[in-house]
C-alpha cells in the first residue's frame, strides 16, 4: 500500500510539473486582465442600475412627502368644519402615506449603501486590475520566453563545458 502511495505522489507531482511548465505567464496575466475588466465592466452596469434605482426612489419620495402635506392641509379643513368622517378618510390616507414613506426610506437607506460598497468595489477592482497590467507589461516588456521552450543545448557544448570543468578543478 506504501508503494501505491508512493507512485501516485510521484505521478501528481509529475503532472503538476507539466502543467507549470505549460503554463506561459503572460497569458496567464492576459487571461486575469479579460477577467478583471468583466468583473468591472459587470460593477459598473450595476452600480449605474442602483444609481437610477435611489434617483427614482427620491422622487418618489419627494412625491410622497407633497402628498402628505396635502393631506395635512386637508385634515385642517376637515377639522376647522368639524367633518370628523372625512377627517377619519384623510387621516387613514395620511397613515398610510407615513407607512409608505417609512418603507420607502428604508429602501433609499439601502439603495445607498449598495451604491457605497458598489463604488469601493470597483475602487479597489481598478487598483488590481491596475496593478495585474503593470506585471503585464513587465513580461511584454522584457520579451521573457514561454516557459515551455526549453532553449536547445546540444551535446558538444555539454562536452565542452565538461571539459572545462575540469581543467579548472585540475589546478
Amino acid at each position: 500500500m506504501r508503494l501505491m502511495n508512493r507512485f501516485a505522489r510521484l505521478w501528481r507531482a509529475d503532472a503538476h510539473a507539466v502543467l507549470d511548465r505549460l503554463e506561459d505567464p503572460r497569458t496567464l496575466l492576459d487571461g486575469a486582465v479579460r477577467d478583471m475588466e468583466v468583473a468591472l465592466a459587470a460593477d459598473a452596469a450595476e452600480l449605474e442600475r442602483q444609481r437610477q434605482r435611489l434617483a427614482s426612489l427620491e422622487l418618489l419620495a419627494g412625491t410622497l412627502q407633497a402628498q402628505l402635506r396635502a393631506a395635512a392641509e386637508e385634515l385642517d379643513v376637515c377639522l376647522d368644519a368639524d367633518e370628523d368622517d372625512l377627517a377619519r378618510a384623510v387621516i387613514r390616507r395620511r397613515l398610510q402615506l407615513d407607512a409608505r414613506r417609512e418603507n420607502l426610506g428604508q429602501g433609499i437607506e439601502d439603495t445607498r449603501a449598495a451604491v457605497a460598497r458598489l463604488d469601493a468595489q470597483m475602487a479597489q477592482r481598478t487598483d488590481d486590475l491596475a496593478a495585474v497590467r503593470e506585471k503585464r507589461s513587465l513580461y511584454q516588456d522584457t520579451d521573457i520566453p514561454a516557459a515551455t521552450s526549453e532553449p536547445a543545448i546540444s551535446a558538444d557544448r555539454v562536452e565542452v563545458v565538461l571539459l572545462r570543468e575540469k581543467q579548472r578543478r585540475a589546478s
